[in-house]
């Protein structure tokens, strides 16, 4: 990688061989310790990661996932707002030869929810579950979503998703996926 123009910034060759993962990685093993690739507000505290400490959570991901199955072209669905794991959990499927849908059902700004037909076409798609309990839904919420998994024949999910100065700690684990919901999911995963 050459250095590029004013900026400094590095450039690479765009050839047919250039992937994004391969971009990411050249990147980070040239940065290391030395540049912060991004920071996350904890506790009112930025606090920096560095492209090492984000190429060793990508590569953890990246070895999880294709240890749970993943196979090059297999998609994977996240939800979640923008965080570094978030980052981090993309490059890796990409990373693994995945393919990223990124989504969350309550994400969409004014909207209360993702609308139903990118639900359905994420499903069709190959998606297998639905967040359905999400500590921001309501009951009225949670009632939609799982109603809308059983019509699509998906397996209802749900999660902490407390993390960060977001939420209240004490909140940490308060909606977990249902058991039966997680044992679904580990089947899919294993097909």
């Amino acid at each position: 990688m050459a250095p590029g123009g004013d900026a400094g910034f590095p450039t690479a060759a765009v050839t047919r061989d250039l992937t994004i993962p391969r971009l990411f990685l050249q990147v980070a093993q040239r940065y290391g310790d030395r540049k912060v690739a991004m920071r996350e507000k904890e506790y009112g505290v930025w606090r920096p990661i560095t492209w090492r400490q984000y190429l060793e959570h990508v590569r953890d991901l990246a070895l999880g996932l294709t240890a749970l199955g993943l196979q090059r072209g297999d998609k994977v669905v996240l939800m979640g707002d923008n965080r570094p794991e978030g980052l981090w959990a993309e490059m890796a499927t990409l990373s693994a030869g995945g393919v990223c849908v990124l989504a969350h059902p309550g994400m969409w700004g004014d909207e209360s929810s993702v609308p139903e037909v990118l639900i359905e076409r994420m499903t069709a798609a190959g998606m297998g579950g639905l967040e359905a309990d999400h500590p921001d839904h309501d009951e009225d919420r949670r009632e939609h979503y799982r109603a809308l998994a059983e019509r699509l024949r998906v397996v209802p999910t749900g999660g902490s998703d407390c993390h960060g100065d977001r939420y209240d700690p004490v909140r940490l684990g308060s909606s977990l996926c249902d058991p039966e919901a997680f044992t679904a999911l580990s089947a899919l995963a294993g097909r």
